[in-house]
């Protein structure tokens, strides 16, 4: 149990939303290991909205993989950097979020980086997209949500999003169960009991919510239940993605897949992965389409694939 006075963020992009004008952006930047999101604060709408970065429906979420193409001297990030073909001289790097509070190093090209370098990298290459939506865009504050937030993660995604040019007091940061308390006690629901389900590589886990007005302060206690022997997200995307390839195959009339067949449902797959879950987790259609293919070929995808296992 612990109490937060007043349970408030120190900032809120909404507020700050009134001092400023349409070029000035404040940027919500979901950090995770597999797959990050990144969204703004819209002026015309009045509310948050995401950044596609590929300009495709159904991919808003970004790769968190960077990869360095020593042939080039280039770095890629998210979408480039898992489709680009991997050959000697290409480093590809995952992971470095959840290595990020341990500050892991890593050796590329003969040179050693450190994990503020690479998220620095992975950020510049992502925050970059924003200048696709406005030219003259200008970035003002940022909020940085991950899994786990500990000292040694906090210095990282400091120093990182400082060497882009972001001020130290700009740069705000919570963990995941921070977040969904802030949103539940900003919400001023009626209830005061609330529950949090959180679905990563790492496994499910529930949060219960309970929260009692004290006066002037906001007692919030929080239990944990980790349901990861149940359910993971690694096990969802390959219940799914398994499903794919079968039908894949009954549509494409053969009996095994080819390597080539392998990489381009896994292109796909990644470029749809965000779109098919929140249809999925709707309880409605799917539709994905392998336009490489000649003709081209359409997939329907049913809610009852979660049911399932093939």
């Amino acid at each position: 149990m612990r109490v937060v006075e007043k349970a408030e963020r120190s900032v809120t992009i909404v507020e700050k939303n009134n001092k400023h004008n349409s070029n000035t952006y404040f940027i919500g930047f979901d950090l995770c290991d597999d797959d990050s999101f990144l969204s703004y604060w819209d002026y015309g709408k009045g509310k948050p909205q995401s950044i596609n970065p590929t300009g495709g429906y159904g991919s808003e979420q970004i790769p968190t993989v960077v990869l360095y193409n020593s042939h080039t001297n280039e770095w890629l990030v998210g979408h480039d950097a898992v489709l680009n073909e991997a050959e000697d001289g290409v480093y590809r790097i995952s992971n470095f979020v959840r290595d990020m509070g341990d500050q892991v190093s890593y050796e590329i090209d003969g040179k050693e980086y450190y994990s503020n370098e690479i998220l620095a990298i992975f950020f510049q290459g992502t925050l970059d997209y924003i200048k696709k939506l406005n030219p003259n865009s200008h970035l003002e504050a940022i909020m940085v949500t991950v899994e786990d937030l500990n000292v040694n993660a906090s210095q990282v995604i400091t120093k990182a999003l400082e060497s882009y040019g972001i001020p130290k007091e700009n740069i705000y940061m919570e963990s995941y169960l921070e977040s969904g308390v802030s949103y539940i006690v900003s919400e001023k629901l009626p209830q005061k009991r609330a529950g949090i389900f959180n679905l990563s590589e790492s496994g499910l886990r529930y949060y219960q919510i309970s929260i009692q007005n004290l006066l002037s302060t906001l007692q919030v206690s929080v239990s944990e239940v980790d349901l990861s022997h149940l359910l993971s997200g690694v096990e969802i995307h390959h219940i799914v993605k398994d499903y794919i390839r079968e039908l894949y195959k009954v549509m494409r009339k053969q009996e095994e897949l080819t390597s080539e067949d392998d990489a381009l449902i896994d292109s796909v797959y990644y470029k749809n992965k965000q779109f098919i879950f929140s249809k999925l987790t709707q309880n409605q259609n799917a539709n994905i389409y392998f336009n490489a293919l000649y003709p081209p070929l359409k997939m329907e995808l049913s809610p009852e694939i979660l049911n399932r296992q093939i």
